[in-house]
């Protein structure tokens, strides 16, 4: 996976901003955990963990604008 995702540019659609935090979200690339955690090193990125209810609220509510409605 690892020379896969040396061929992938860079994420250049719109970001989140939220306290502090920069969030990038991805509809396309589908994969395991492992691919999603390489995919974000690649890039200077680290997986979402999300640390409180507002934070939870603001990512849902941009998730479901962008057109993702169903949250596991």
């Amino acid at each position: 996976i690892g020379n896969h995702l040396k061929s992938i540019e860079s994420p250049n659609s719109d970001q989140l901003y939220f306290q502090g935090k920069n969030y990038y979200i991805e509809y396309i690339l589908q994969g395991t955990f492992i691919e999603a955690y390489q995919f974000c090193k690649h890039h200077d990125m680290e997986l979402l963990s999300i640390s409180s209810k507002q934070e939870w609220d603001f990512l849902e509510e941009n998730i479901k604008k962008y057109g993702h409605s169903q949250l596991t």
